[in-house]
C-alpha cells in the first residue's frame, strides 16, 4: 500500500469519526504518529538524494578528498584507515583538528588544540582555530568523505548537519559501545544523516538492526580499527611508552572514568584518587604506574566545587613527578601493549584491554553498573576481575598482577576469538577501504 493510498483512507476515517470524541480522540492521535513517520521517510529520501548526488560527483574523480575530524589524541580512532588511504592511490585523506567546546576557558581549548597538534605533526593536518575564526571545512577543502570523531561533536560548526548534502558521512564509534541505552548509539538525529556507520562487532549491527532507522541498513559490521594496531595488523612500534619502569617492575595502568557525579556509572576517582598516590608509593619497589584519565576528566573537575583548576592541575602534576609514576592522556596503543595490567572503570576498555590478553580489574562504585549493559559488555565484564573495595584493589594487585595468578587468561581469548576479531580475517580498516571501493565502484 503505498502513501497515497493511505491518506485516502486516513480522511475517510476522519470523517467517519468525527461525531465520536472517543473514537476522533484515537485518530488524532494515530493521525499524529503517521504524520510523525511520514515526515521521518521524507526526510530519509531527501537525505538519499543528496547522497545520491555527491556519489555521483566522486565517481567522476580520479581521486577523492577524505577528511578525518579529530579533537583529541585519546579519541583518535581513524589511525588505521588513515594509513590505508594514504597508500591507496584512489583516496586523498587529510585530518582537521578542531576545537572541543568542553572546557569553560578559552586557553583551556587552545592548550587541547596545541597538544594535538603536537601529536599528529607526522600527518597532513589542518589546524582549525577557535570561535569565530573556525575553519570553514565545506569551502576550504571540499570533502567528499567526511568521517567524525563523534556522533555528538557540541560544535555547530563542525556538526553533520554541515556537511551531509555535499560529503558522504562515515561514522566509527570512538569508543566499544556497551551500555544499554542503545537510542544514543543508534538513533540520534546523527544517524539519519550518515552515509554509513561501521561497527565494532556482529553484536553491535543487531543492535543496529533492531534500534536504528531504515532497520539499520546504513550500519556495516567492519572491526574496530584502533584494535588493528593491538591485534598487530600493519603496526610496529620503538616507542617506550613507560620511560620510567624498572626491570623489576609490573607496568599498571589506572584509568578512572569522568562521570564522576553520575550515579548510575562506577565511576570512583573521588573515592580512590588519594588511595591511588598511596598505592604508588607503597609498591615503590614493584609497580610503575600509568595514571590514564578519560580525556574528559580534567575538564569534570575543573567544575567541581571541591576541586577546580588548581587542585585538579596540582593533582594531575603529581603524577608527573613521583619516581614510579606517569600520567598519559594520548594515544594509548603502546601504553596498553608494553603494559602489565590494568584498573578501570569505564566501559570501552573492559573489551578495547582484553585484545592485549592481560588481566584487567574493573572497579565498582556502583553494583547495578551491570544493569545499564548490553550482552557483550556483560560477556566482557565476565572476562575480568572485580574490586568492590580497596582491599579487593589490593588483591588484584598482589595476587594477579605481582604473583602472576591469572585465572581469566583463557576466558579473555575465547571472547576475542570469537566475538572480537574483525571479520573477512583483515583488519577493521581494510575492512572500511574495501567497502568504501566496493560501494562506490571505484575499481
Amino acid at each position: 500500500m503505498n502513501q497515497m493510498v493511505i491518506v485516502r483512507v486516513m480522511n475517510i476515517l476522519k470523517k467517519i469519526v468525527k461525531d465520536t470524541p472517543f473514537l476522533r480522540l484515537i485518530f488524532i492521535k494515530l493521525f499524529k504518529q503517521y504524520n510523525l513517520l511520514l515526515n521521518d521517510d521524507i526526510e530519509l529520501l531527501k537525505v538519499k538524494n543528496f547522497q545520491q548526488a555527491v556519489i555521483s560527483r566522486i565517481q567522476a574523480k580520479k581521486q577523492i578528498k577524505v577528511v578525518f575530524l579529530v579533537y583529541n589524541t585519546a579519541k583518535w580512532q581513524y589511525e588505521s584507515v588513515y594509513q590505508a588511504m594514504e597508500k591507496h592511490p584512489k583516496f586523498n585523506p587529510r585530518i582537521v583538528i578542531v576545537p572541543r567546546p568542553i572546557w569553560h576557558k578559552k586557553k583551556h581549548i587552545i592548550e587541547e588544540l596545541e597538544k594535538t597538534k603536537r601529536d599528529f605533526t607526522k600527518y597532513k593536518i589542518v589546524i582549525s582555530k577557535v570561535g569565530s575564526r573556525c575553519l570553514d571545512i565545506k569551502r576550504m577543502l571540499k570533502p567528499d568523505l567526511i568521517f567524525f570523531a563523534d556522533h555528538n561533536i557540541n560544535n555547530s560548526k563542525y556538526d553533520i548537519n554541515r556537511f551531509y548534502k555535499t560529503s558522504l558521512c562515515c561514522h566509527v564509534p570512538y569508543s566499544y559501545f556497551i551500555s544499554s541505552d542503545y537510542n544514543i548509539f543508534y538513533n540520534q538525529p546523527f544517524h539519519k544523516l550518515i552515509w554509513v556507520s561501521f561497527t565494532e562487532t556482529s553484536y553491535h549491527k543487531d543492535f543496529a538492526n533492531q534500534y536504528a532507522v531504515e532497520q539499520g541498513r546504513r550500519f556495516i559490521h567492519s572491526g574496530y580499527p584502533p584494535m588493528d594496531q593491538l591485534i598487530g595488523f600493519h603496526y610496529s612500534s620503538n616507542f617506550n611508552a613507560w620511560p620510567k619502569a624498572k626491570p623489576r617492575q609490573k607496568k599498571l595502568i589506572w584509568a578512572p572514568h569522568f562521570s564522576v557525579d553520575d550515579d548510575k556509572r562506577s565511576a570512583s576517582f573521588l573515592v580512590y584518587c588519594d588511595f591511588m598516590v598511596d598505592v604508588a608509593r607503597m609498591y615503590m619497589d614493584y609497580l610503575c604506574i600509568s595514571f590514564k584519565p578519560h580525556p574528559s576528566l580534567k575538564a569534570k573537575l575543573y567544575s567541581l566545587p571541591n576541586w577546580g583548576t588548581e587542585k585538579t592541575d596540582d593533582y594531575f602534576r603529581l603524577w608527573s613527578e613521583m619516581n614510579n609514576t606517569q600520567i598519559d592522556e594520548g594515544s594509548y596503543t603502546d601504553l596498553f601493549l608494553q603494559s602489565d595490567g590494568l584498573l578501570h572503570d569505564g566501559f570501552s576498555f573492559i573489551v578495547e584491554y582484553l585484545f592485549v590478553n592481560k588481566p584487567l580489574c574493573y572497579i565498582y562504585k556502583n553494583v547495578e553498573v551491570n544493569n545499564v549493559m548490553n550482552p557483550l559488555g556483560q560477556k566482557a565484564l565476565g572476562a575480568s576481575y572485580k574490586s568492590h573495595n580497596k582491599a579487593e584493589t589490593i588483591q588484584f594487585i598482589e595476587d594477579v598482577l605481582l604473583e602472576g595468578n591469572d585465572s581469566m587468561a583463557n576466558n579473555r581469548v575465547d571472547l576475542v576469538k570469537k566475538v572480537l576479531y574483525p571479520p573477512n580475517n583483515q583488519s577493521a580498516a581494510q575492512n572500511i577501504v574495501d567497502f568504501i571501493i566496493k560501494e562506490l565502484n571505484l575499481n
